[in-house]
């Protein structure tokens, strides 16, 4: 908070494109998982004809909603840093 007002700004898009970074790694890593599950027809203990691969999905389809969600922060970023407002700097687990 004691940056000048475009150090704040770079700062969260240097966020942004950290958080964008690790999700297209997990996406990558996760999705190779759920391939491996799919080609051997994993099922899951215990049950019939459950895939394993539907729930292994669950990991990158989460990422991308992340990556979406920090894309509609940085443009919020992006409109006020254009607006000249304050930057909401203040961690909430609620927004």
């Amino acid at each position: 908070m004691r940056l000048p007002y475009k150090g704040q700004f770079a700062c969260l898009v240097m966020d942004a494109v950290l958080w964008i970074f690790f999700a297209v790694i997990v996406i990558y890593f996760s999705t190779e998982q759920v391939r491996l599950a799919y080609d051997n027809f994993s099922i899951v203990q215990g049950t019939d004809n459950v895939m394993q691969w539907w729930f292994y999905l669950a990991t990158p389809l989460g990422w991308v909603l992340i990556i979406f969600r920090v894309l509609q922060n940085l443009r919020d970023d992006w409109q006020r840093f254009k607006r000249k407002e304050s930057f909401d700097l203040q961690p909430s687990i609620l927004d």
